[in-house]
């Protein structure tokens, strides 16, 4: 159960289901190749590969090359800075440059739902 929470918790950090699979194993085991990664994961190797390599372009891995190419997960902790100070610089930049919403005055909204009860909160 708790494998699942932290999954969903690194979808919110735009990997998808696999790329947190692959990337908690990574975390887990150190270096390894795609071929390992594959063997303990039970994902198909031509899709371990595949998402080894979004993995090291989302700032998640990094690949070692060498006579046999391995990847390394890059910390949690950094990971996860890296991504929000990647989201605030976006947030500010859409701050200046978004349009700007018209309100009108007399629209009377619902929010519904636990999530959006509480971050109008």
């Amino acid at each position: 159960m708790e494998e699942t929470a932290i999954i969903d918790r690194l979808m919110h950090f735009g990997l998808s289901r696999q790329d947190a699979i692959v990337y908690m194993c990574l975390l887990k085991s150190g270096e390894l190749s795609g071929y390992e990664v594959a063997k303990q994961t039970g994902i198909s190797r031509s899709n371990v590969y595949s998402t080894l390599s979004g993995l090291v372009d989302h700032g998640a891995a990094h690949l070692i090359e060498g006579s046999t190419s391995k990847y390394v997960a890059v910390p949690l902790e950094d990971f996860c800075d890296n991504h929000i100070r990647k989201l605030q610089t976006d947030k500010e930049y859409l701050k200046t440059h978004g349009p700007k919403q018209t309100r009108n005055v007399e629209a009377y909204v619902t929010v519904d739902g636990y999530r959006h009860v509480m971050d109008k909160i």
